[in-house]
């Protein structure tokens, strides 16, 4: 051997002498990835959020915070995860004022749709947003969340 010979890395003359072909790691990366069904990061996050949302809800309600509550059901993007997320928290308590509490939020979040449809004109989404009232028996009832009591909007 001369002195200027070029030494090969270690594991490539063992593969070298085995006869086995140069296998990148990258590939075997995307090869093992192929193997797995792709994940819908879209719906993962929305659905973490919504299990975040209703614990950080229940814990509001444990200690009796109105605005807490409220203000952890605005985290949420679409009337309809504000309407499940409350559906969720009404299901695991026993208390009629939290139940009514998170209807009136659901119920005011669907309010806050219809009335964005009506302002721009789209007539397709008052019309989803009417559908959604119907669906969740919305209509025909009163919210009053003003302190004098006075009715501040009915479906």
């Amino acid at each position: 051997m001369s002195m200027f010979a070029v030494a090969a890395p270690i594991g490539a003359v063992g593969a070298a002498a085995r006869g086995a072909p140069r296998v990148r790691r990258s590939s075997l990366v995307r090869a093992a990835a192929k193997g797995k069904k792709d994940v819908d990061w879209d719906a993962k996050t929305k659905e973490l959020t919504a299990e975040r949302v209703l614990e950080q809800c229940m814990e509001a309600m444990a200690d009796g915070d109105e605005d807490r509550l409220e203000a952890c059901l605005l985290e949420l993007e679409t009337p309809e995860e504000t309407k499940s997320v409350a559906a969720a928290a009404s299901a695991k308590t026993d208390d009629e004022f939290w139940k009514k509490k998170l209807a009136e939020i659901a119920a005011a979040r669907v309010l806050d749709n219809c009335m964005s449809a009506v302002m721009m004109g789209d007539s397709d989404e008052i019309e989803a947003c009417m559908l959604d009232a119907e669906n969740d028996t919305l209509l025909g009832e009163d919210f009053t969340t003003a302190e004098d009591g006075s009715k501040t909007f009915r479906f």
